[in-house]
């Protein structure tokens, strides 16, 4: 007779509107600090602590252990990152570590929910909080990596109790040892670089848009990083339009956090519940990402910066594509033996 573990693990999967109610009880977990912080006016904490969410849930999806981990490896990369922006050699050198570090996972396929680390952390490198009664410097940085740590865990708990063995899982796609030491490789040199351009030829407030592309649409071949790259654009276009609309309602910060509580959770279901192509995704997830803390004067610009910053580094990430596949053609084309050969 079977256990009742057992018989729970064989009995029917769950429907698509379950997994859309698991994972909304879920973000509620989810979005709960961050409101608490808005009512508590630490509004700088606010952003911090919802990329933290993000980088657990994603990783649940994979394993609940990655998602531990990916909170205190979050936690740990925002401390030094927030330390590291006034420093551009410094800058590059963080997000070189973190977004090389986070590429080498593909070896074992998992580099998609790890790379969410270093979307995370493009962001704080260029744009660091600005905590109410915290002072500048190491004491923002503690603040900031315990933040983001903590509100992870919390999500990694929330996971295991509310989805246990019932969440949807995500399969891994494990690349071979050298496409993945030379998509790191890439990664690290590209990523490393912008960030030292971001921080180094001016004060860019919204770089790290730039970063974020660069991470995303870098990929290990150069169908997928064309492909992504292609997707991403359409998907910015359209979530930067919604976004101005909605920024121009000159809505209060509560209502703002709200909507893009919602939309965040559109891009998760879109994602991980709905199976929806890659440019759904990202326009639920750009206009989420922005709304958090914009303020509607600005937003104009602000839509305007970041969308000539993913149309910089899709262009980027196409160029090295095509770079990486003359290179690899080249190679091939001399290590063959020749014809003529005996």
């Amino acid at each position: 007779m079977s256990s009742p573990r057992t018989a729970s693990a064989s009995g029917p999967k769950a429907t698509v509107f379950q997994k859309a109610v698991l994972l909304g009880m879920v973000f509620i977990a989810l979005m709960i600090p961050p409101v608490l912080l808005l009512m508590l006016g630490i509004e700088g904490l606010t952003s911090l602590c919802v990329y933290g969410g993000v980088i657990a849930l994603v990783a649940a999806f994979y394993d609940l252990r990655l998602s531990a981990a990916l909170s205190a490896v979050a936690g740990v990369s925002a401390l030094v990152a927030v330390l590291a922006h006034p420093y551009p050699l410094a800058g590059a050198l963080v997000m070189s570590l973190v977004a090389g570090g986070a590429a080498l996972t593909a070896r074992r396929g998992l580099h998609s929910p790890v790379l969410v680390v270093p979307l995370a952390i493009s962001i704080t490198v260029t744009s660091p909080p600005a905590i109410t009664g915290v002072a500048a410097g190491p004491a923002t940085a503690i603040v900031a990596g315990v933040a983001m740590t903590a509100c992870g865990l919390w999500v990694t708990a929330a996971a295991r109790l509310v989805l246990g063995e019932r969440r949807p899982r995500f399969p891994t796609r494990p690349h071979s040892r050298g496409v993945t030491v030379a998509y790191a490789a890439v990664m690290a040199v590209i990523v490393g670089a912008a960030t030292w351009g971001v921080l180094a030829l001016g004060p860019v407030d919204h770089g790290g848009w730039l970063l974020v592309t660069l991470v995303i649409v870098l990929q290990p071949s150069t169908a997928d990083t064309i492909r992504k790259t292609l997707q991403r654009l359409g998907g910015t276009a359209a979530g930067l339009v919604l976004a101005l609309a909605v920024s121009l309602l000159d809505l209060p910060p509560a209502l703002h956090l709200a909507i893009s509580a919602l939309l965040l959770y559109a891009a998760l279901a879109s994602r991980f519940v709905l199976r929806l192509p890659y440019w759904v995704y990202v326009t639920a997830l750009t206009p989420a990402i922005i709304l958090v803390n914009t303020q509607a004067a600005s937003t104009l610009d602000l839509v305007t910066e970041r969308l000539e910053f993913t149309a910089l580094g899709g262009a980027i990430a196409i160029a090295v594509a095509f770079a990486a596949k003359v290179i690899v053609v080249e190679l091939g084309r001399r290590q063959a033996p020749s014809p003529l050969a005996p």
